[in-house]
């Protein structure tokens, strides 16, 4: 007789839903995945990566350095090169301002630890990132939502959320995930003044703010924040899991140093510290030509972008709606008033053969069950025709309610 966990598990984990399969979908080949938020492999720095690897383990110091145990905050070396980059997106920090981490995603863990009691209101875009959503409600917070659509901001919610206190504002300013949206100057300005007047912190979450194809550049809420001499009230997190490899987790944190020591401490008791083998490896790809390398990134997401966005003018019925994106991965459709693209996904995938992420996800509520996240990411052009076309057809029927032969529309044979 098997033992019975659920009634050991934490109120929270006892909450928390299985953990999503997109990742599994992008291997089979039967299925065209616009799901899984992740990088084209092929655009990783492989030969860079190999050199650096084994220049690390042939040199006895620098071997002994990575296979040791290493500061929480994370290797000097590595957090001046952040602080160079970082001043390069013209944002003003120093090494003491910076802690790595295992990635993006345990940043924001990071950060519910540090902020996060039981109860707390925390503000959020609407939609927003679902992992965050996920990563937050582990500490068991409320959500303040605050509308947000290619026309922007609710300012007179965003109003509402921020005067009612939350412990922060989370947003990714650039490239949202999930909708490819970023905030105007105007609204970034105004978010900034709301949080200042109300001593709100905010966390910004800058992860595809490289990923730029077209567009002029914002100023990240933290330097605009600087600007204002109130820089210490923001959270920076970003990652090098979009520009060099997902599977190295190294992202970090700049923020005020009094938030650092806390953060360091969480950490130290977390995991201990970020792989130093992958934070000396990373250190020294951006060492080597690494605009160039992000330049090779953008015109590679650029075109499958463009060739996402053809698709959808072309395939897309009447009624149905789309973000247009200056980069990052992601674009949002929203297919229509009566149409639920959460309880079509089943049959999205077994019989059109096209996966995406359900909008729903990406709502604090659990709203807009008619939209979905597609990512352009992974699929060459012709798989990407192939697959709006099929999600084409699938919007199609779930407007007309028809019981349709879905076998014409199979994409399987893609390849």
């Amino acid at each position: 007789m098997s033992f019975d966990w659920q009634d050991s598990f934490s109120f929270s984990a006892r909450q928390m839903a299985p953990a999503p399969t997109f990742l599994a979908l992008a291997s089979r080949p039967d299925i065209i995945s616009f799901a899984g938020g992740v990088p084209d492999p092929a655009v990783f720095p492989t030969e860079q990566l190999q050199g650096a690897y084994a220049a690390i383990l042939a040199d006895p110091a620098k071997r002994a350095q990575a296979l040791q145990y290493a500061p929480s905050v994370g290797l000097p070396a590595l957090r001046e090169r952040i602080v160079q980059l970082m001043r390069a997106r013209n944002i003003e920090t120093t090494a003491d301002n910076i802690i790595v981490t295992s990635g993006a995603q345990q940043a924001l863990d990071l950060v519910g630890k540090l902020l996060i009691n039981p109860g707390d209101r925390v503000a959020v875009t609407a939609p927003t990132f679902f992992a965050a959503l996920d990563t937050f409600s582990a500490y068991r917070p409320t959500y303040e939502s605050i509308p947000f659509r290619p026309g922007g901001i609710d300012r007179a919610r965003a109003e509402q959320a921020i005067r009612a206190k939350p412990r922060f504002l989370y947003l990714i300013s650039d490239f949202q995930n999930p909708t490819g949206l970023s905030l105007s100057l105007e609204d970034r300005l105004f978010l900034l003044v709301l949080c200042e007047e109300n001593g709100v912190p905010i966390v910004e979450d800058a992860a595809y703010d490289a990923l730029r194809y077209s567009g002029n550049p914002v100023l990240s809420l933290l330097t605009l924040a600087q600007m204002r001499g109130i820089g210490s009230q923001v959270l920076y997190v970003n990652t090098f899991s979009k520009t060099i490899s997902p599977g190295l987790r190294v992202g970090w944190i700049s923020a005020d140093i009094e938030a650092i020591r806390k953060l360091s401490a969480l950490k130290l008791s977390t995991d201990v510290h970020t792989s130093v083998l992958n934070q000396m490896a990373v250190l020294q790809v951006t060492e080597s030509d690494f605009d160039s390398h992000i330049e090779q990134i953008c015109q590679t997401y650029s075109v499958r972008c463009a060739a996402m966005l053809d698709a959808l003018k072309t395939h897309m019925p009447e009624g149905t709606s789309w973000t247009k994106p200056e980069g990052g991965l992601f674009i949002w459709v929203d297919a229509g008033a009566g149409v639920n693209m959460t309880a079509a996904l089943p049959g999205a995938i077994e019989k059109f053969g096209v996966a995406y992420v359900p909008g729903q996800m990406s709502f604090a509520a659990g709203d807009a069950p008619q939209t979905c996240r597609l990512s352009f990411a992974t699929a060459n052009t012709e798989r990407i025709g192939k697959g709006i076309r099929a999600l084409s057809q699938l919007i199609s029927g779930l407007r007309e309610g028809a019981n349709m032969n879905t076998d014409q529309y199979k994409t399987g044979s893609a390849g």
